[in-house]
């Protein structure tokens, strides 16, 4: 699993050492992203909010976390501006505290919000190609009190799908994004 060891961070058997391999476990993710989404309505059927995001994940200079950043736009919808829909920077480090990671985020607007990660299980109970990151912090983008989930599903070596969910205090999980990302590859 993950990327081949010469990819990974130098200092690796020292973080797998702290971290068991949940951190290198997330080392598919490192590279340039592109990817294309909707916006649901209430849940339900694609909007007419088409946006594009650009996303780059790079390990910490001494291999100990995961640094990320990604631009959302809108696409020109009828006339539409392509404006920046959201701009995010995000560390995901292991608590060794609480022995688990976390993924700290600065989104555009000054707020910040910090996600337990979690491994997902399939029906047999073995690990998934899926995680989920659940912030119990209210976003700015969000109603006040609204949780924020976003489940990351590996579905290729060079792809990946992002739900994004929003809940309301201890209600029902909302799906308001589906977001499919791609490796961006180098000019050959």
């Amino acid at each position: 699993m993950g990327a081949p060891a010469a990819a990974q961070p130098a200092g690796s058997q020292l973080l797998r050492e702290h971290t068991g391999d949940w951190l290198l476990e997330l080392d598919f993710l490192v590279g340039d992203w592109s990817a294309s989404g909707r916006m649901l309505s209430e849940g339900g059927p694609p909007s007419d909010n088409p946006f594009t995001d650009q996303l780059a994940v790079r390990w910490s200079p001494n291999g100990e976390f995961l640094i990320s950043e990604s631009t959302s736009r809108l696409l020109p919808v009828e006339g539409g501006s392509g404006r920046i829909l959201s701009q995010r920077w995000g560390y995901i480090v292991y608590d060794r505290a609480e022995q688990r990671l976390l993924e700290i985020a600065f989104l555009s607007g000054g707020t910040v919000t910090t996600s337990r990660i979690f491994r997902l299980l399939d029906a047999e109970g073995r690990p998934d190609q899926a995680w989920q990151f659940e912030s119990t912090e209210a976003l700015n983008s969000v109603v006040a009190g609204q949780r924020v989930r976003r489940t990351i599903r590996r579905t290729g070596p060079d792809r990946f799908d992002l739900e994004v969910e929003v809940a309301v205090a201890e209600g029902d999980w909302i799906r308001i994004a589906e977001i499919t990302y791609a490796r961006n590859r180098p000019a050959e």
